[in-house]
């Protein structure tokens, strides 16, 4: 199977409950890239997208259970705080109330947590998505969605290949003010 190439524009709204909350934004002169089937997206997003045409606008609602799945209070654990002792001291650089922290499960898999409290003898991770248990709305459109080409997958590879405060993908994200902490706007995390 051949693999895909999209690039998007879109607005992405929390809209749990009537609300209309701004998450994240790609622009038309910022647009979101990716190969499609690698996992980059929410795969009920991804294979809504995948079917339309460049030029076309989409306004796809994805509920929880499509998106990042019901929230779970058994994803809210209590670690004890010895585990983030660093050359003898309690890690309060990296270990504080809303703090996001790398974590491994007991299997070796990689997650993310979010600090909800330090206490005396103990760490409150809440292990949930941030975006768990809420609906989600795209709006934007396809800029383009085609065959990707060997250069496609290269310069996506590239792009994640990010060096100091800045990207490798011409994206001028350090000239740009780019709405999410810790990413420029092409959506790569930069390495600190």
């Amino acid at each position: 199977m051949m693999e895909k190439y999209i690039s998007i524009y879109y607005r992405l709204c929390d809209v749990t409950d009537g609300q209309n909350e701004l998450i994240e934004e790609f622009s038309k002169d910022y647009p979101y890239h990716c190969i499609l089937g690698i996992g980059e997206l929410l795969d009920e997003f991804e294979r809504q997208i995948s079917e339309i045409e460049a030029g076309h606008e989409f306004d796809i609602t994805l509920r929880p259970e499509q998106a990042y799945g019901e929230y779970s209070d058994e994803k809210v654990v209590e670690i004890e705080k010895e585990t983030f002792v660093v050359d003898g001291a309690f890690d309060n650089e990296n270990v504080y109330e809303d703090a996001v922290i790398p974590l491994r499960d007991e299997d070796g898999n990689y997650l993310k947590g979010i600090v909800m409290e330090v206490r005396d003898n103990s760490v409150i991770v809440n292990l949930n998505h941030p975006l768990a248990g809420r609906v989600l709305n795209f709006h934007g459109g396809v800029i383009e969605n085609r065959e990707a080409s060997n250069k496609d997958v290269n310069n996506i590879i590239e792009e994640y290949d990010c060096v100091g405060n800045h990207c490798n993908c011409n994206c001028n994200c350090e000239d740009n003010n780019s709405k999410h902490q810790g990413e420029c706007r092409c959506r790569h995390r930069r390495r600190e």
